[in-house]
């Protein structure tokens, strides 16, 4: 990110990944928006993937702070546009 940053400068970067990629870019503080789509289906169980992984957090008064942005549906889909709040 300081290479793409100071050498190129690059200010944005869209980042589509695993659990591990966006647990580890959020707890650096590198993230300033979320870009979520919610589908009318419900998958679950013990080996669900999640969206974010790392070690978590254990109290609700420390989890990151999202700012909700534009709301978008498309068809039965929703579009949610959030801002991080550190």
């Amino acid at each position: 990110m300081k290479i793409l940053g100071e050498d190129k400068n690059i200010d944005s970067v869209y980042v589509e990944g695993g659990a591990s990629l966006h647990a580890s870019l959020i707890e650096e503080r590198l993230v300033n928006k979320v870009l979520v789509y919610i589908a009318p289906k419900i998958f679950g169980g013990i080996k669900a993937k999640s969206p974010i992984g790392g070690e978590g957090i254990d109290d609700p008064n420390n989890a990151f702070r999202l700012i909700c942005g534009d709301i978008t549906k498309i068809d039965d889909d929703l579009f949610l546009e959030y801002y991080l709040n550190y």
